[in-house]
């Protein structure tokens, strides 16, 4: 079993209970989600780089890889075959966060950036990439099915889309909803 999170400044990995560093505690670093394919572990989240800004970040068996240079995060991955999925978001020159999908170190803006949003999961299913996320300033809970946007909730109550899963045909999205 692994589990990736963070204590203090220091992304870690729990591998069957037993901890592993991935980061010294020197930079600062987070580590929110993890993935193993065949012999590999990812796992994604944010450190600093060298001009002391958060970015996001994907570690594969412990070599981390910078997705930006732009402040992010990284949450969820999901790999399939050769192919690396990861969500989350970058802000962008206007000071918006943008949810974004990366896919083998590529990214791309799941929103025109007018707006703040964020990704939190991502799925993928056959040729299908699916990333549950939400607009913050129009407070909805939202599933992206290839990059094109679902509204889950009508904005009435601050909502959040924080995972997603796929089994056949029918898709599977958890999160919270809070009144305003």
């Amino acid at each position: 079993m692994y589990v990736a999170g963070f204590e203090g400044n220091n992304a870690r990995l729990w591998k069957n209970g037993i901890v592993q560093n991935i980061t010294d505690r020197k930079k600062g670093a987070k580590a929110y989600s993890v993935f193993v394919s065949d012999k590999d572990v990812y796992v994604t989240g944010d450190k600093r780089n060298k001009q002391g800004n958060y970015v996001a970040a994907l570690w594969k068996n412990g070599i981390a890889q910078n997705l930006t240079d732009k402040d992010a995060v990284a949450f969820s991955i999901f790999i399939l075959g050769e192919d690396v999925y990861v969500a989350g978001f970058e802000r962008n020159t206007q000071e918006k966060y943008v949810a974004t999908l990366w896919k083998n170190g590529i990214a791309q803006s799941l929103t025109d950036g007018n707006y703040n949003t964020m990704a939190f999961s991502i799925f993928v299913s056959g040729e299908n990439v699916y990333v549950a996320g939400y607009e913050h300033d129009r407070a909805t809970a939202v599933l992206w099915k290839n990059g094109i946007v679902q509204n889950l909730t009508d904005g009435k109550k601050e909502a959040r889309a924080t995972c997603v899963f796929v089994s056949g045909e029918d898709v599977y999205v958890a999160g919270h909803c809070e009144y305003r």
